[in-house]
């Protein structure tokens, strides 16, 4: 297996977690070659290379963001994707109701629990929980930095909250995929 990491979350919550991890998957048989990328063109190749190397499975460790990532350079093969949530939220793991656990979540991977889930696709994008418009779309990026502790936006995020005009769209839904 491909084990791809994100370094921030990997280093903020779980700093000891990557022995027992790795420890947990190569005594369920599941043999891993370990790389810290971040979000950006990295990770991507990251990903592709390992499909084009003909990997077994692909495990995303990190938050939704990385998660997010991975997943979208599976989409169209058959390599299975392996969840280690280590971020914030953890929205996706926690909408598959998997485990937060570490251990619990690579045993889950080794025991090879598998289920097909939806992907959306908005402006050639992938996503996998969620996709926000309007306000949503305009006002999540601040939030992602108020969260990171980037408070002074708070103004801004208000602001854009109650000068916010709505606008007409259209959603179209293709089921032919």
């Amino acid at each position: 297996a491909r084990l791809i990491l994100n370094p921030i979350p990997w280093e903020r919550h779980v700093r000891d977690g990557l022995a027992p991890l790795v420890g947990t998957l190569e005594e369920g048989g599941v043999r891993c070659d370990v790389s810290f990328t971040k979000i950006t063109g990295a990770m991507t190749e990251s990903v592709a290379q390992a499909v084009r190397e003909g990997y077994d499975l692909v495990i995303a460790g990190g938050g939704d963001g990385t998660i997010s990532e991975v997943a979208s350079g599976l989409v169209g093969s058959e390599i299975p994707l392996g969840i280690i949530p280590c971020g914030t939220f953890n929205n996706i793991a926690t909408s598959l109701h998997l485990s937060q656990d570490l251990q619990r979540a690579a045993s889950i991977i080794v025991a090879g629990k598998t289920r097909a889930i939806d992907v959306g696709v908005a402006n050639h994008y992938y996503f996998f929980e969620a996709a926000g418009v309007g306000l949503d779309a305009s006002i999540f990026p601040i939030g992602e930095e108020i969260k990171d502790g980037h408070y002074h936006r708070l103004f801004e995020a208000s602001l854009r909250f109650l000068r916010y005009n709505s606008e007409e769209m259209v959603i179209k839904l293709d089921e032919s995929r």
